[in-house]
């Protein structure tokens, strides 16, 4: 009984997280510098995601934390444009465009690139209803380089659009602005690198259905991850 307790709880805590940040995560899982033309970026990490706050109406005990488990891959499009896939434990794709508009990307160097992404996601409401949700997180990136690691800021804003709201019949539309910290270690000069990331977001709009979301019931997400990767090929 117990362990249909802790599942129920984790399925609140997913459905609150995926509806609180739009469906894609606070994390961006990668560098500013863009891949180069001729090279193709694979990696995977585990992830935790939480919130704080949880809203007063909540019926069950829900943990502060998830893990789950990412992949991700990048290629070059241009000198200045990558294109990245990511599929995480939900196994909804994410897609995004990076352009590097501020350093060379052949370089560990200051860097300064925009992401624009796209998601959709659906999951069951209950009594064989669902809910679509379309994402566009928009990402401003900035490389730091520190030795020869590089440290990423960011700041990961998500717009989200949910079609059937989260208890059926009503839409709703979600701005959640966030924070990003990651750094990335290369451990082999063939391409091995290491890769760690936090962010947080927290919605400051929702307009539409304000039963999980929005005034005194506000939540902040949170997660985190670390994995490896590898780069391969040769830049042009």
């Amino acid at each position: 009984m117990k362990s249909v307790q802790h599942l129920v709880s984790l399925v609140c805590l997913v459905t609150l997280g995926m509806l609180g940040t739009a469906c894609s995560t606070p994390l961006g899982n990668r560098t500013a510098r863009v891949v180069p033309v001729g090279q193709f970026e694979v990696s995977g990490s585990a992830t935790g995601f939480g919130f704080v706050g949880p809203p007063s109406s909540s019926q069950f005990s829900i943990p502060s934390a998830m893990p789950g488990l990412e992949a991700s891959g990048r290629f070059g499009l241009t000198d200045r444009v990558d294109a990245q896939l990511r599929l995480d434990t939900f196994l909804f794709p994410e897609f995004a465009l990076g352009y590097q508009f501020l350093g060379d990307p052949k370089a560990n160097d200051f860097a300064a690139s925009v992401v624009v992404g796209g998601r959709f996601f659906v999951f069951p409401l209950g009594g064989g209803a669902s809910s679509g949700n379309l994402s566009a997180p928009i990402s401003l990136l900035v490389d730091v380089p520190v030795g020869p690691a590089t440290l990423t800021l960011g700041s990961r804003n998500i717009v989200g659009i949910a079609i059937g709201g989260s208890t059926g019949g009503s839409s709703s539309l979600t701005i959640t602005p966030g924070l990003t910290l990651g750094g990335t270690m290369p451990i082999t000069d063939t391409g091995l690198f290491v890769r760690g990331e936090l962010g947080a977001n927290l919605p400051i709009l929702l307009a539409g259905d304000t039963n999980f979301i929005g005034g005194s019931n506000n939540v902040a997400f949170y997660a985190g991850s670390v994995g490896v990767g590898y780069v391969f090929g040769k830049a042009k």
